[in-house]
């Protein structure tokens, strides 16, 4: 695959397509060892010390059930967690499930100066969007701008509006990312 790709880099993401977590993790670093960059393989990358890439899936969203699962941690002096719930309950987006704002807090635990997170494992307009503004002001506090979400699912150009393109941040703007031209309405 390298030599095919003639000089382009690599990366490896076929977790999940893989034959079991041993399957995955074997794909994973043999794809390192023969010249890929990197790997969307999280435990791999923490095993054998390989560049993670990408985003986080459906999966890990659904694994957190409540904010219990998430730790409280620190960046530049801000406590993260409870930073994020202030400004949940001070923009009153509670109603946010909270086991996918865990998996938002633990994954900017994890990669703080690339946080992307994935808002569409609920309901995008009734959760992921608001965790996302919740965890981006709470990271804006420490000084790190949140790297932006992602969308699988749904009308794009209905929900580029709800997204600040300016700025790079998720949060009800009333602007749209698309000229008028393409807008739905």
């Amino acid at each position: 695959m390298v030599t095919a790709a003639n000089g382009k880099d690599c990366i490896e993401f076929g977790i999940r397509r893989a034959q079991g977590p041993d399957g995955g993790l074997t794909a994973s670093e043999y794809s390192f060892l023969g010249g890929f960059i990197g790997t969307s393989n999280v435990e791999c990358g923490r095993l054998y010390k390989i560049p993670t890439v990408g985003t986080m899936s459906h999966a890990y969203i659904t694994s957190f059930e409540s904010l219990e699962d998430a730790e409280e941690f620190e960046l530049n002096g801000i406590k993260i967690k409870e930073a994020t719930l202030k400004w949940r309950t001070k923009l009153g987006l509670e109603k946010a499930h909270a086991g996918e704002l865990a998996a938002f807090l633990m994954y900017a635990r994890a990669f703080p100066n690339g946080v992307v997170t994935l808002i569409d494992s609920f309901s995008t307009l009734d959760s992921g969007l608001l965790n996302t503004i919740s965890l981006s002001a709470a990271l804006a506090e420490a000084g790190i701008k949140t790297f932006g979400c992602r969308l699988d699912s749904g009308d794009l150009r209905d929900y580029a509006k709800y997204l600040d393109c300016d700025s790079g941040s998720a949060r009800p703007s009333g602007k749209s990312c698309f000229p008028s031209t393409y807008r739905s309405r």
